[in-house]
């Protein structure tokens, strides 16, 4: 600072100290809000487990696995699904909005320009005469708030986690509408078999009770065996109502799940031993973790939260605000006049009764419950995955039981007949063969249906075709 003659020497030094005095009062605001704006780290939970006890399958899926099954009509209805599912249009418009709101909150911290403007006429009477005056405003202002202690990034943090979240819930979403259509394709499938079977089961019961009621005009067979025979008839022709019944109940279900009107809604189901069940491949359950859609949404939701606490932590500092204004005016024609301002706002909160510490405290406790939803959420995904793999597994191993109580159940079956044609057998022993026969064709076909089922078990619970980087 230049030094004036005139004035004395420690006039002139408090002089050039008075922008350092008027700014020490912001020495106690700091350290007042460095005392208020206290919490605890964010801590991310993790979990030790590093390998799977039960046996991995060997098939590794492509990521749209629904394609392994090579099933035109089920491409088609997931697709129909993804066109038409309500609740999957209402998940995309849950991203939009987060995404709209993301954008809101980053334009706030860009400076903010506004015009103004306005036209105002009066008229007066002077002497017999009137005089009519006109005044033009125009205006400009701008303002932007300097963002000192990251109270507005961490804005910005937190609505970017908060729409990535609504992503990953759409994936999840997604993922489930998937496997719920392929689930109730395979039912259907299930029940058209199972209804062909039936089919043939009524037909070969009526052949075998018009033979029995031919030897029994001959003698070689009892009332008994013909009565036995028609009551075996008469509950396959009743399971084929009830098996007619489920799948109307299952078509319908379908129809609704894909969005289309259940009138006239029609599939084109195959056989169950065309399909295949999926077997998606892991090595490590860090990969199950990276893979779950509802794992990343629960891991979005608490950057969210801990942004929001920055947020609430950064409010107990002073806020610095520019602002700018400029103001054109006009009277009556006459000379324009131009004024202009620049200001910049520097305001604290001092005292709010204890508002600022409850909204902090207030976020650190949704964080805190988010923190233990995330670690839930991996405790859960490690179950599923290791429910699934198991469930898978077993089911195998049943599947192919059942296989072999089938083959034995047809060779049973064929020689009871051959040995009824020669008379060698008597009408009970054949219909002990019948009834083997029936039930383990139905629970052979139960059984691939409880494999594909255990396939998306899999699939759903190794997050499906979706990644972190989709």
């Amino acid at each position: 600072m230049r030094r004036h003659p005139l004035l004395p020497e420690r006039t002139q030094m408090m002089m050039s100290l008075r922008p350092l005095i008027r700014l020490t009062w912001l020495a106690p605001v700091l350290a007042l809000a460095a005392c208020g704006a206290q919490v605890a780290p964010l801590v991310k939970p993790t979990l030790p487990a590093s390998h799977w006890q039960a046996a991995l399958p060997a098939d590794t899926p492509q990521a749209h696995g629904w394609q392994d099954y090579h099933s035109a009509e089920l491409l088609r209805l997931q697709a129909q699904a993804l066109a038409g599912n309500p609740g999957w249009q209402a998940a995309l418009s849950r991203v939009a909005q987060a995404r709209a709101s993301l954008a809101a909150v980053d334009g706030a911290r860009q400076p903010q320009l506004n015009l103004s403007g306005n036209r105002a006429s009066s008229q007066t009477r002077q002497q017999g005469s009137e005089q009519n005056t006109e005044n033009w405003q125009a205006g400009a202002s701008v303002a932007y708030e300097v963002d000192l202690w990251g109270r507005l990034a961490a804005g910005s943090r937190s609505a970017q986690a908060s729409a990535e979240a609504s992503e990953y819930a759409a994936a999840s979403t997604r993922l489930l509408l998937e496997t719920d259509v392929a689930s109730g394709y395979f039912r259907l499938c299930l029940l058209d078999e199972r209804l062909r079977l039936n089919d043939e089961d009524i037909a070969a019961a009526r052949t075998i009770l018009r033979g029995l009621e031919g030897k029994q005009r001959v003698g070689a067979a009892s009332q008994l065996d013909i009565a036995q025979q028609a009551q075996l008839l008469a509950t396959q022709e009743a399971a084929r109502a009830s098996l007619l019944a489920q799948r109307g109940a299952a078509l319908t279900a379908l129809a609704v799940l894909v969005g289309a009107p259940p009138q006239g809604f029609a599939v084109a189901t195959q056989p169950l031993a065309q399909l295949t069940a999926l077997s998606p491949a892991l090595r490590q359950p860090g990969e199950l973790l990276a893979r779950r859609p509802d794992i990343a949404q629960a891991e979005a939701l608490l950057r969210a939260a801990d942004a929001d606490v920055d947020a609430a932590r950064a409010a107990f500092f002073p806020k610095l605000t520019l602002s700018a204004s400029s103001l054109w005016a006009a009277s009556g024609g006459g000379p324009a006049g131009l004024a202009a301002s620049l200001l910049a706002g520097l305001s604290a909160p001092l005292w709010d009764g204890g508002q600022l510490n409850a909204g902090l405290q207030r976020n650190a406790a949704r964080r805190d419950e988010l923190t233990a939803n995330y670690r839930a959420s991996l405790l859960t995904a490690l179950k599923e995955g290791e429910d699934a793999l198991d469930g898978l597994a077993r089911q195998q191993s049943r599947d192919a039981a059942l296989a072999r109580a089938l083959t034995a159940a047809e060779q049973s079956y064929a020689l009871a007949q051959g040995r009824l044609r020669a008379g060698a057998l008597d009408g009970l022993s054949l219909l002990n063969a019948q009834r083997t026969l029936i039930a383990s064709r139905d629970s052979r076909a139960q059984s691939r249906f409880d494999s594909l089922q255990a396939g998306i078990a899999l699939y759903k619970a190794l997050g499906g075709g979706w990644t972190s980087e989709h």
